[in-house]
Protein backbone atom coordinates (compact mmCIF):
# COMPACT_ATOMS: atom_id res chain seq x y z
CA UNK A 1 0.00 0.00 0.00
CA UNK A 2 1.46 3.20 -0.74
CA UNK A 3 1.82 5.73 2.38
CA UNK A 4 1.66 8.53 0.48
CA UNK A 5 -1.47 8.22 -0.86
CA UNK A 6 -3.32 6.43 2.56
CA UNK A 7 -1.45 9.38 4.48
CA UNK A 8 -3.68 12.18 2.76
CA UNK A 9 -7.02 10.23 3.26
CA UNK A 10 -9.24 12.13 6.11
CA UNK A 11 -11.63 10.19 8.18
CA UNK A 12 -14.32 12.32 5.67
CA UNK A 13 -13.81 10.51 2.89
CA UNK A 14 -14.04 6.97 4.68
CA UNK A 15 -17.60 7.44 5.06
CA UNK A 16 -18.59 5.99 2.05
CA UNK A 17 -16.93 2.62 2.47
CA UNK A 18 -17.14 2.67 6.23
CA UNK A 19 -17.86 -1.25 5.59
CA UNK A 20 -15.39 -2.09 3.83
CA UNK A 21 -12.30 -0.56 5.65
CA UNK A 22 -13.66 -1.67 8.69
CA UNK A 23 -13.35 -5.11 6.72
CA UNK A 24 -9.74 -4.49 5.31
CA UNK A 25 -8.10 -2.90 8.99
CA UNK A 26 -9.72 -6.70 10.38
CA UNK A 27 -7.70 -8.64 8.17
CA UNK A 28 -4.79 -6.58 8.44
CA UNK A 29 -4.95 -7.05 12.32
CA UNK A 30 -5.39 -10.42 12.03
CA UNK A 31 -3.07 -11.35 9.18
CA UNK A 32 -0.77 -14.24 10.38
CA UNK A 33 2.00 -13.36 7.33
CA UNK A 34 3.19 -10.51 10.03
CA UNK A 35 2.89 -7.73 7.28
CA UNK A 36 0.64 -5.78 9.02
CA UNK A 37 0.00 -1.95 7.19
CA UNK A 38 0.71 0.19 10.59
CA UNK A 39 -0.95 3.18 8.48
CA UNK A 40 -4.47 1.13 8.40
CA UNK A 41 -4.04 1.17 12.76
CA UNK A 42 -3.07 4.88 12.54
CA UNK A 43 -6.62 6.12 9.77
CA UNK A 44 -8.69 3.40 11.73
CA UNK A 45 -7.85 5.82 14.82
CA UNK A 46 -8.42 9.04 12.96
CA UNK A 47 -12.06 7.69 12.05
CA UNK A 48 -12.88 6.23 15.03
CA UNK A 49 -12.23 9.69 16.49
CA UNK A 50 -13.64 11.75 14.31
CA UNK A 51 -16.91 10.10 15.69
CA UNK A 52 -17.95 9.19 11.81
CA UNK A 53 -18.59 5.51 12.42
CA UNK A 54 -22.10 4.95 11.85
CA UNK A 55 -22.47 0.84 12.10
CA UNK A 56 -22.59 -0.25 16.01
CA UNK A 57 -21.29 -3.47 14.65
CA UNK A 58 -18.72 -1.06 13.14
CA UNK A 59 -17.71 0.44 16.33
CA UNK A 60 -17.31 -2.82 18.18
CA UNK A 61 -15.00 -4.34 16.00
CA UNK A 62 -13.07 -1.27 15.42
CA UNK A 63 -12.60 -0.99 18.98
CA UNK A 64 -11.12 -4.59 19.05
CA UNK A 65 -9.21 -4.00 16.07
CA UNK A 66 -7.05 -1.34 17.97
CA UNK A 67 -7.21 -3.57 20.56
CA UNK A 68 -5.32 -5.72 18.61
CA UNK A 69 -3.16 -3.10 18.13
CA UNK A 70 -2.36 -2.32 21.79
CA UNK A 71 -1.58 -5.71 22.50
CA UNK A 72 0.87 -6.33 20.00
CA UNK A 73 2.66 -3.26 21.02
CA UNK A 74 2.55 -4.20 24.26
CA UNK A 75 3.72 -8.02 23.96
CA UNK A 76 -0.03 -9.57 25.26
CA UNK A 77 0.29 -12.42 22.93
CA UNK A 78 -2.77 -13.97 25.02
CA UNK A 79 -5.60 -11.15 25.22
CA UNK A 80 -4.15 -10.14 21.34
CA UNK A 81 -4.54 -14.02 20.15
CA UNK A 82 -8.25 -13.94 22.06
CA UNK A 83 -9.61 -10.57 20.09
CA UNK A 84 -8.08 -11.95 16.83
CA UNK A 85 -10.23 -14.94 17.31
CA UNK A 86 -13.16 -12.81 17.88
CA UNK A 87 -12.25 -10.88 14.43
CA UNK A 88 -11.90 -13.77 12.54
CA UNK A 89 -15.12 -14.83 13.36
CA UNK A 90 -16.70 -11.40 12.82
CA UNK A 91 -14.92 -11.56 9.48
CA UNK A 92 -15.69 -15.42 8.51
CA UNK A 93 -19.09 -16.33 10.81
CA UNK A 94 -19.91 -19.22 8.87
CA UNK A 95 -16.67 -21.23 8.88
CA UNK A 96 -15.59 -23.67 11.79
Amino acid sequence: MTQSIVGKITPELLVPIENEFINLCARNATSRLGNREEILFQKLHEFKDAQLLDDSNNIKVADKILLIDKYRRDGNTKNRKEIEEEITNFLYPNFE
